[in-house]
Protein backbone atom coordinates (compact mmCIF):
# COMPACT_ATOMS: atom_id res chain seq x y z
CA UNK A 1 0.00 0.00 0.00
CA UNK A 2 1.18 3.73 -0.85
CA UNK A 3 2.31 5.67 2.28
CA UNK A 4 0.56 8.48 0.86
CA UNK A 5 -2.65 7.25 1.31
CA UNK A 6 -4.53 7.77 4.53
CA UNK A 7 -7.47 5.52 5.91
CA UNK A 8 -10.11 7.66 7.35
CA UNK A 9 -12.75 6.06 9.47
CA UNK A 10 -15.57 7.62 11.29
CA UNK A 11 -16.78 5.71 14.27
CA UNK A 12 -19.96 5.57 16.62
CA UNK A 13 -20.11 3.22 19.09
CA UNK A 14 -18.46 0.47 17.77
CA UNK A 15 -17.61 -3.11 18.23
CA UNK A 16 -14.51 -5.08 18.90
CA UNK A 17 -14.36 -5.14 14.93
CA UNK A 18 -13.16 -1.90 14.45
CA UNK A 19 -9.71 -2.69 16.66
CA UNK A 20 -9.79 -5.69 14.37
CA UNK A 21 -9.78 -4.25 11.20
CA UNK A 22 -7.20 -1.41 12.45
CA UNK A 23 -4.61 -4.17 13.52
CA UNK A 24 -5.41 -5.96 9.82
CA UNK A 25 -4.64 -2.31 8.06
CA UNK A 26 -1.80 -2.47 10.25
CA UNK A 27 -0.21 -5.62 8.98
CA UNK A 28 -1.15 -5.10 5.41
CA UNK A 29 1.46 -1.87 5.55
CA UNK A 30 -1.33 1.07 6.14
CA UNK A 31 1.41 3.31 8.00
CA UNK A 32 -1.37 6.08 8.83
CA UNK A 33 -5.05 5.47 9.78
CA UNK A 34 -7.33 8.23 11.65
CA UNK A 35 -10.09 7.16 13.59
CA UNK A 36 -12.85 9.99 14.46
CA UNK A 37 -15.18 9.11 17.53
CA UNK A 38 -18.09 10.35 16.69
CA UNK A 39 -19.26 11.28 20.10
CA UNK A 40 -19.67 7.68 21.30
CA UNK A 41 -19.56 8.39 24.83
CA UNK A 42 -17.57 7.02 27.88
CA UNK A 43 -18.17 3.53 27.30
CA UNK A 44 -15.94 3.08 24.67
CA UNK A 45 -12.63 5.10 25.80
CA UNK A 46 -10.99 2.01 26.63
CA UNK A 47 -11.58 0.62 23.13
CA UNK A 48 -10.36 3.79 20.99
CA UNK A 49 -7.75 4.04 23.80
CA UNK A 50 -6.67 0.86 22.94
CA UNK A 51 -6.57 1.11 19.49
CA UNK A 52 -4.72 4.14 19.89
CA UNK A 53 -1.58 3.17 21.73
CA UNK A 54 -1.41 -0.43 20.26
CA UNK A 55 -2.01 0.81 16.49
CA UNK A 56 -0.60 3.98 16.85
CA UNK A 57 -3.87 5.43 15.25
CA UNK A 58 -4.11 9.19 15.02
CA UNK A 59 -7.13 9.60 17.37
CA UNK A 60 -9.71 12.70 17.27
CA UNK A 61 -13.08 12.90 19.42
CA UNK A 62 -16.63 14.54 19.21
CA UNK A 63 -17.68 15.31 22.52
CA UNK A 64 -21.52 14.79 21.36
CA UNK A 65 -22.25 12.42 18.20
CA UNK A 66 -22.73 14.80 15.52
CA UNK A 67 -23.47 12.32 12.30
CA UNK A 68 -20.97 10.43 9.90
CA UNK A 69 -21.00 13.46 7.86
CA UNK A 70 -19.40 15.93 10.66
CA UNK A 71 -16.64 13.43 11.23
CA UNK A 72 -15.73 12.57 7.80
CA UNK A 73 -15.26 16.68 7.36
CA UNK A 74 -13.13 16.60 11.32
CA UNK A 75 -10.97 13.89 9.74
CA UNK A 76 -10.86 15.56 6.48
CA UNK A 77 -9.73 19.05 7.87
CA UNK A 78 -6.77 16.98 9.92
CA UNK A 79 -5.50 15.21 7.12
CA UNK A 80 -5.27 18.31 5.82
CA UNK A 81 -3.26 19.76 8.25
CA UNK A 82 -1.14 16.99 9.62
CA UNK A 83 -0.90 15.28 6.27
CA UNK A 84 -0.24 17.48 3.49
CA UNK A 85 1.41 15.02 1.86
CA UNK A 86 -0.73 12.81 1.47
CA UNK A 87 -2.06 11.41 -2.22
CA UNK A 88 -5.45 11.14 -0.90
CA UNK A 89 -8.17 9.37 1.40
CA UNK A 90 -10.00 6.11 1.80
CA UNK A 91 -12.89 6.59 3.97
CA UNK A 92 -14.31 3.16 5.55
CA UNK A 93 -16.75 2.37 7.75
CA UNK A 94 -16.61 0.99 11.51
CA UNK A 95 -19.40 -1.81 11.22
CA UNK A 96 -17.39 -4.81 9.75
CA UNK A 97 -19.07 -3.75 6.50
CA UNK A 98 -15.46 -3.40 4.97
CA UNK A 99 -12.86 -5.73 4.92
CA UNK A 100 -9.32 -4.55 4.98
CA UNK A 101 -8.79 -6.32 1.89
CA UNK A 102 -10.77 -4.04 -0.06
CA UNK A 103 -9.85 -1.06 2.10
CA UNK A 104 -5.92 -1.81 0.71
CA UNK A 105 -7.48 -2.36 -2.61
CA UNK A 106 -9.00 0.93 -2.75
CA UNK A 107 -5.71 3.01 -1.52
CA UNK A 108 -3.65 1.04 -4.14
CA UNK A 109 -6.49 1.91 -6.78
CA UNK A 110 -6.44 5.85 -5.62
CA UNK A 111 -2.38 5.81 -5.74
CA UNK A 112 -2.80 4.81 -9.46
CA UNK A 113 -5.65 7.10 -9.84
CA UNK A 114 -4.96 10.02 -7.80
CA UNK A 115 -7.30 12.64 -9.56
CA UNK A 116 -10.78 10.12 -9.32
CA UNK A 117 -12.62 9.25 -6.63
CA UNK A 118 -12.84 5.66 -6.31
CA UNK A 119 -16.20 4.02 -5.20
CA UNK A 120 -15.99 0.83 -3.33
CA UNK A 121 -18.70 -0.60 -4.71
CA UNK A 122 -20.61 -3.54 -3.57
CA UNK A 123 -22.80 -6.62 -5.67
CA UNK A 124 -26.38 -6.39 -4.22
CA UNK A 125 -26.67 -10.43 -4.89
CA UNK A 126 -27.73 -13.16 -2.68
CA UNK A 127 -29.65 -12.74 0.92
CA UNK A 128 -28.96 -8.81 1.70
CA UNK A 129 -31.56 -6.79 4.30
CA UNK A 130 -34.79 -6.09 2.27
CA UNK A 131 -34.32 -2.24 3.06
CA UNK A 132 -30.47 -2.51 2.04
CA UNK A 133 -31.47 -3.72 -1.36
CA UNK A 134 -34.60 -1.90 -1.99
CA UNK A 135 -32.56 1.84 -0.63
CA UNK A 136 -30.03 1.45 -3.23
CA UNK A 137 -31.70 0.59 -6.19
CA UNK A 138 -34.39 3.53 -5.40
CA UNK A 139 -31.51 5.86 -4.68
CA UNK A 140 -29.08 4.85 -7.67
CA UNK A 141 -31.93 5.01 -9.84
CA UNK A 142 -32.48 8.68 -9.40
CA UNK A 143 -29.00 9.48 -9.04
CA UNK A 144 -28.93 8.21 -12.66
CA UNK A 145 -31.94 9.71 -13.87
CA UNK A 146 -31.00 13.30 -12.36
CA UNK A 147 -27.14 13.38 -13.22
CA UNK A 148 -26.78 10.89 -16.29
CA UNK A 149 -23.78 9.12 -14.34
CA UNK A 150 -24.01 5.46 -13.63
CA UNK A 151 -23.37 4.38 -10.17
CA UNK A 152 -24.33 1.15 -8.77
CA UNK A 153 -23.83 1.73 -5.63
CA UNK A 154 -24.65 5.68 -4.43
CA UNK A 155 -24.72 4.60 -0.54
CA UNK A 156 -21.27 3.05 -0.47
CA UNK A 157 -18.83 4.11 2.68
CA UNK A 158 -15.30 2.72 1.00
CA UNK A 159 -14.48 5.80 -1.32
CA UNK A 160 -10.98 6.68 -2.14
CA UNK A 161 -11.21 10.41 -2.47
CA UNK A 162 -7.92 12.57 -3.87
CA UNK A 163 -6.02 14.78 -1.40
CA UNK A 164 -6.73 18.12 -3.39
CA UNK A 165 -10.30 17.66 -3.10
CA UNK A 166 -10.46 17.86 0.67
CA UNK A 167 -10.56 21.89 0.63
CA UNK A 168 -13.93 21.90 -0.87
CA UNK A 169 -15.35 18.74 0.88
CA UNK A 170 -14.99 20.70 3.86
CA UNK A 171 -17.76 22.72 3.01
CA UNK A 172 -20.10 20.96 1.66
CA UNK A 173 -23.50 20.92 3.62
CA UNK A 174 -24.60 17.73 5.12
CA UNK A 175 -23.57 16.49 8.93
CA UNK A 176 -25.10 13.05 8.66
CA UNK A 177 -25.58 10.22 5.85
CA UNK A 178 -26.59 12.46 3.59
CA UNK A 179 -23.35 14.02 3.12
CA UNK A 180 -22.27 11.04 1.19
CA UNK A 181 -24.55 11.85 -1.24
CA UNK A 182 -23.95 15.37 -1.32
CA UNK A 183 -20.21 14.61 -2.23
CA UNK A 184 -21.20 12.47 -4.96
CA UNK A 185 -23.35 15.34 -6.40
CA UNK A 186 -20.66 18.05 -5.83
CA UNK A 187 -18.06 15.69 -7.48
CA UNK A 188 -20.63 15.68 -10.44
CA UNK A 189 -21.10 19.15 -11.20
CA UNK A 190 -17.85 20.13 -11.08
CA UNK A 191 -17.12 17.25 -13.92
CA UNK A 192 -14.95 15.24 -11.35
CA UNK A 193 -13.92 11.56 -12.57
CA UNK A 194 -15.84 9.03 -10.46
CA UNK A 195 -14.46 5.08 -10.83
CA UNK A 196 -16.28 2.21 -9.23
CA UNK A 197 -13.87 -0.59 -7.90
CA UNK A 198 -15.71 -3.75 -6.68
CA UNK A 199 -15.81 -4.75 -3.27
CA UNK A 200 -17.27 -7.79 -1.08
CA UNK A 201 -20.48 -7.32 0.04
CA UNK A 202 -20.26 -7.80 4.25
CA UNK A 203 -23.75 -7.78 6.08
CA UNK A 204 -23.83 -9.39 9.70
CA UNK A 205 -27.43 -10.66 10.76
CA UNK A 206 -30.23 -8.00 10.98
CA UNK A 207 -27.41 -5.74 10.25
CA UNK A 208 -27.11 -4.84 14.00
CA UNK A 209 -24.03 -2.57 13.50
CA UNK A 210 -25.73 -0.63 11.69
CA UNK A 211 -27.07 3.09 13.08
CA UNK A 212 -28.72 4.26 10.03
CA UNK A 213 -32.16 4.88 10.34
CA UNK A 214 -33.93 3.92 8.10
CA UNK A 215 -36.89 6.70 7.70
CA UNK A 216 -35.07 9.50 9.48
CA UNK A 217 -32.14 9.05 7.20
CA UNK A 218 -33.32 8.19 3.90
CA UNK A 219 -35.11 11.35 4.04
CA UNK A 220 -32.16 13.20 4.56
CA UNK A 221 -30.67 11.48 1.73
CA UNK A 222 -33.84 12.23 -0.33
CA UNK A 223 -34.01 15.53 0.39
CA UNK A 224 -30.01 16.63 -0.67
CA UNK A 225 -30.83 14.16 -3.74
CA UNK A 226 -34.10 15.99 -4.87
CA UNK A 227 -33.49 19.16 -3.65
CA UNK A 228 -33.76 21.75 -6.94
CA UNK A 229 -30.30 21.91 -8.47
CA UNK A 230 -29.01 25.38 -9.64
CA UNK A 231 -31.04 26.86 -12.16
CA UNK A 232 -30.79 25.47 -15.50
CA UNK A 233 -31.71 29.28 -16.96
CA UNK A 234 -28.47 30.22 -18.21
CA UNK A 235 -27.56 34.37 -18.03
CA UNK A 236 -25.89 34.57 -21.17
CA UNK A 237 -28.41 33.08 -23.48
CA UNK A 238 -29.22 35.54 -26.21
CA UNK A 239 -33.41 34.67 -26.98
CA UNK A 240 -34.10 35.49 -30.24
CA UNK A 241 -37.96 37.30 -31.21
CA UNK A 242 -40.46 34.54 -32.55
CA UNK A 243 -41.50 37.10 -34.83
CA UNK A 244 -37.66 37.73 -36.09
CA UNK A 245 -37.08 33.84 -36.77
CA UNK A 246 -40.41 33.21 -38.44
CA UNK A 247 -39.45 36.17 -40.75
CA UNK A 248 -36.14 34.57 -41.59
CA UNK A 249 -36.92 31.19 -41.93
CA UNK A 250 -38.34 31.33 -45.72
CA UNK A 251 -35.40 29.77 -47.17
CA UNK A 252 -34.64 26.28 -46.02
CA UNK A 253 -35.90 23.82 -43.43
CA UNK A 254 -32.64 24.62 -41.30
CA UNK A 255 -34.43 26.43 -38.75
CA UNK A 256 -36.17 23.98 -36.23
CA UNK A 257 -40.22 25.92 -36.02
CA UNK A 258 -40.04 25.03 -32.68
CA UNK A 259 -37.78 27.71 -31.95
CA UNK A 260 -40.74 29.58 -33.10
CA UNK A 261 -43.33 27.78 -32.11
CA UNK A 262 -47.01 29.22 -30.99
CA UNK A 263 -47.21 27.40 -27.99
CA UNK A 264 -44.99 29.64 -25.19
CA UNK A 265 -44.30 26.51 -23.39
CA UNK A 266 -43.19 24.70 -26.64
CA UNK A 267 -40.75 27.30 -27.50
CA UNK A 268 -39.20 28.00 -23.97
CA UNK A 269 -38.31 24.05 -23.40
CA UNK A 270 -36.44 24.08 -27.00
CA UNK A 271 -34.52 27.60 -26.02
CA UNK A 272 -33.82 25.97 -22.42
CA UNK A 273 -31.72 23.18 -24.31
CA UNK A 274 -29.21 25.97 -25.28
CA UNK A 275 -29.40 27.90 -22.30
CA UNK A 276 -28.43 24.82 -20.20
CA UNK A 277 -24.99 24.18 -23.05
CA UNK A 278 -24.38 27.81 -22.84
CA UNK A 279 -23.88 27.16 -18.68
CA UNK A 280 -22.08 23.79 -18.98
CA UNK A 281 -19.81 26.00 -21.13
CA UNK A 282 -19.47 28.45 -18.77
CA UNK A 283 -18.01 26.12 -16.04
CA UNK A 284 -16.53 23.45 -17.99
CA UNK A 285 -14.79 24.97 -20.66
CA UNK A 286 -11.30 25.50 -19.23
CA UNK A 287 -10.22 28.87 -22.08
CA UNK A 288 -12.61 31.17 -23.62
CA UNK A 289 -11.02 32.28 -26.88
CA UNK A 290 -11.91 30.00 -29.38
CA UNK A 291 -15.12 28.16 -30.47
CA UNK A 292 -16.92 26.15 -33.05
CA UNK A 293 -20.57 25.75 -34.20
CA UNK A 294 -20.12 22.58 -35.31
CA UNK A 295 -23.46 22.32 -38.42
CA UNK A 296 -24.88 25.58 -36.76
CA UNK A 297 -27.50 25.97 -38.98
CA UNK A 298 -29.65 28.63 -39.22
CA UNK A 299 -27.34 30.28 -36.36
CA UNK A 300 -29.21 30.61 -33.47
CA UNK A 301 -26.83 29.91 -31.04
CA UNK A 302 -23.82 32.40 -32.15
CA UNK A 303 -25.28 35.59 -30.71
CA UNK A 304 -24.89 33.89 -27.24
CA UNK A 305 -21.23 32.32 -28.28
CA UNK A 306 -20.40 35.86 -29.90
CA UNK A 307 -20.61 36.75 -26.13
CA UNK A 308 -19.04 33.76 -24.62
CA UNK A 309 -16.21 33.97 -26.37
CA UNK A 310 -13.76 36.12 -27.82
CA UNK A 311 -13.63 34.15 -31.22
CA UNK A 312 -16.31 31.80 -33.09
CA UNK A 313 -16.58 29.85 -35.96
CA UNK A 314 -20.05 28.39 -37.13
CA UNK A 315 -19.64 26.05 -39.92
CA UNK A 316 -22.14 23.80 -42.37
CA UNK A 317 -23.40 23.43 -45.93
CA UNK A 318 -26.17 26.42 -45.85
CA UNK A 319 -26.34 29.34 -44.20
CA UNK A 320 -28.63 31.58 -45.88
CA UNK A 321 -30.35 32.01 -42.82
CA UNK A 322 -27.33 32.13 -40.11
CA UNK A 323 -25.48 35.19 -42.33
CA UNK A 324 -28.57 37.37 -42.34
CA UNK A 325 -28.32 36.80 -38.30
CA UNK A 326 -25.16 37.21 -38.12
CA UNK A 327 -25.66 40.66 -39.93
CA UNK A 328 -28.42 41.89 -38.17
CA UNK A 329 -27.40 40.73 -34.39
CA UNK A 330 -23.80 42.98 -35.53
CA UNK A 331 -21.52 39.64 -34.74
CA UNK A 332 -17.99 41.13 -35.83
CA UNK A 333 -16.01 38.02 -34.01
CA UNK A 334 -18.44 35.64 -35.93
CA UNK A 335 -16.60 33.51 -38.65
CA UNK A 336 -19.39 31.33 -40.92
CA UNK A 337 -17.97 28.91 -43.61
CA UNK A 338 -20.16 27.37 -45.63
CA UNK A 339 -18.84 23.80 -46.81
CA UNK A 340 -18.46 20.08 -46.18
CA UNK A 341 -17.11 19.53 -42.87
CA UNK A 342 -15.19 16.52 -44.81
CA UNK A 343 -13.11 18.78 -46.90
CA UNK A 344 -13.25 22.20 -44.26
CA UNK A 345 -9.80 23.47 -42.94
CA UNK A 346 -9.90 24.60 -40.03
CA UNK A 347 -6.43 26.39 -39.27
CA UNK A 348 -6.70 26.10 -35.22
CA UNK A 349 -8.18 23.66 -32.29
CA UNK A 350 -11.26 25.11 -30.29
CA UNK A 351 -11.79 25.46 -26.66
CA UNK A 352 -14.83 24.64 -26.56
CA UNK A 353 -17.42 22.66 -29.44
CA UNK A 354 -21.32 22.64 -29.06
CA UNK A 355 -23.20 20.18 -31.13
CA UNK A 356 -26.44 20.85 -30.86
CA UNK A 357 -28.98 18.14 -31.94
CA UNK A 358 -25.96 17.57 -34.92
CA UNK A 359 -24.58 13.92 -34.60
CA UNK A 360 -28.10 12.15 -34.96
CA UNK A 361 -28.42 13.86 -38.17
CA UNK A 362 -25.17 11.38 -39.29
CA UNK A 363 -25.82 7.86 -40.93
CA UNK A 364 -22.42 7.07 -40.53
CA UNK A 365 -20.96 8.69 -37.15
CA UNK A 366 -17.39 7.99 -38.52
CA UNK A 367 -16.71 10.94 -40.05
CA UNK A 368 -17.91 13.59 -38.07
CA UNK A 369 -16.82 12.29 -34.64
CA UNK A 370 -13.18 12.35 -36.75
CA UNK A 371 -13.09 15.74 -37.44
CA UNK A 372 -14.60 16.94 -33.64
CA UNK A 373 -11.98 14.57 -31.80
CA UNK A 374 -9.07 16.57 -34.54
CA UNK A 375 -10.69 20.20 -33.96
CA UNK A 376 -10.91 19.91 -30.51
CA UNK A 377 -7.97 21.54 -28.19
CA UNK A 378 -6.36 19.29 -25.69
CA UNK A 379 -7.92 21.22 -22.93
CA UNK A 380 -11.61 21.56 -24.80
CA UNK A 381 -14.87 20.55 -24.52
CA UNK A 382 -17.15 18.80 -26.22
CA UNK A 383 -20.55 19.91 -25.70
CA UNK A 384 -23.51 17.66 -27.19
CA UNK A 385 -27.29 17.97 -27.36
CA UNK A 386 -29.45 14.68 -28.39
CA UNK A 387 -32.58 13.54 -28.53
CA UNK A 388 -33.63 10.47 -26.36
CA UNK A 389 -36.38 8.66 -28.67
CA UNK A 390 -38.48 7.40 -25.90
CA UNK A 391 -42.21 7.26 -25.81
CA UNK A 392 -41.80 11.51 -24.27
CA UNK A 393 -40.15 12.33 -27.35
CA UNK A 394 -43.29 10.59 -29.60
CA UNK A 395 -45.59 12.22 -27.10
CA UNK A 396 -44.13 15.52 -27.32
CA UNK A 397 -44.23 15.60 -30.91
CA UNK A 398 -47.92 14.45 -31.18
CA UNK A 399 -48.79 17.61 -28.84
CA UNK A 400 -46.51 20.34 -30.92
CA UNK A 401 -47.98 18.87 -33.78
CA UNK A 402 -44.80 17.86 -36.02
CA UNK A 403 -42.64 14.68 -37.20
CA UNK A 404 -39.66 12.67 -36.67
CA UNK A 405 -37.02 14.11 -38.59
CA UNK A 406 -36.84 11.67 -41.41
CA UNK A 407 -32.93 11.77 -41.13
CA UNK A 408 -32.84 11.05 -37.54
CA UNK A 409 -30.93 8.07 -37.54
CA UNK A 410 -29.56 7.22 -34.08
CA UNK A 411 -30.59 7.82 -30.78
CA UNK A 412 -29.01 9.93 -28.20
CA UNK A 413 -27.82 7.56 -26.12
CA UNK A 414 -26.34 5.66 -29.43
CA UNK A 415 -24.29 8.95 -29.96
CA UNK A 416 -23.35 8.68 -26.86
CA UNK A 417 -21.74 5.38 -26.96
CA UNK A 418 -20.21 5.50 -29.98
CA UNK A 419 -18.64 8.90 -28.80
CA UNK A 420 -17.28 6.84 -25.80
CA UNK A 421 -15.77 4.24 -27.70
CA UNK A 422 -14.17 7.02 -29.87
CA UNK A 423 -11.95 8.12 -27.25
CA UNK A 424 -14.18 10.75 -25.81
CA UNK A 425 -14.89 10.94 -22.21
CA UNK A 426 -18.17 12.33 -20.82
CA UNK A 427 -17.36 14.63 -17.76
CA UNK A 428 -20.31 16.17 -16.79
CA UNK A 429 -24.43 15.42 -17.85
CA UNK A 430 -27.64 17.15 -17.76
CA UNK A 431 -31.66 15.91 -18.41
CA UNK A 432 -33.08 19.68 -19.40
CA UNK A 433 -36.01 19.04 -17.20
CA UNK A 434 -35.61 16.10 -14.37
CA UNK A 435 -37.28 13.14 -14.87
CA UNK A 436 -38.38 13.86 -18.09
CA UNK A 437 -35.52 13.27 -20.52
CA UNK A 438 -36.57 15.14 -23.77
CA UNK A 439 -32.46 15.49 -24.58
CA UNK A 440 -29.28 14.41 -23.09
CA UNK A 441 -27.05 17.33 -22.96
CA UNK A 442 -23.44 16.10 -21.93
CA UNK A 443 -19.76 17.13 -21.86
CA UNK A 444 -17.01 15.98 -23.06
CA UNK A 445 -13.13 15.37 -23.15
CA UNK A 446 -11.31 13.53 -25.36
CA UNK A 447 -9.05 10.79 -23.40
Amino acid sequence: MHSGVVILIPAYRPSDALSQLVDQLRQRGAERVVIVDDGSGADYLELFQTIKERDRADYLAHPTNRGKGSALKTGFGFVAEKYPDAIGVVTADADGQHTAEDIIKLADRLSGNPSAMIMGSRRFAGQLPWRSRFGNTLTRKIFSRLTGQQVSDTQTGLRGIPADWLDWLITLPGERYEYEMAMLLGAKERGLTIVEEPISTVYEPGNRSSHFNPLIDSWRIYRVLLRPRRPLTGPRLVKLPPNYLRSIATVSDRMPKLYYHPIKLARDFFWLRLSVLAQLASEYAVRKDYCLDFACGSGIFLPTLSRMFKQVVGIDLEMTEAKQLAGDYQLPNVQLIEGDIATAELNRQFDAIFSADVLEHFSDLQLPVRQLKQWLGPEGVLLTSLPTENWLTRLTRIVGGYKKPWDHYHTGREVENFLTASGFIKIASRIVVPLFPLYYLGVWRKR
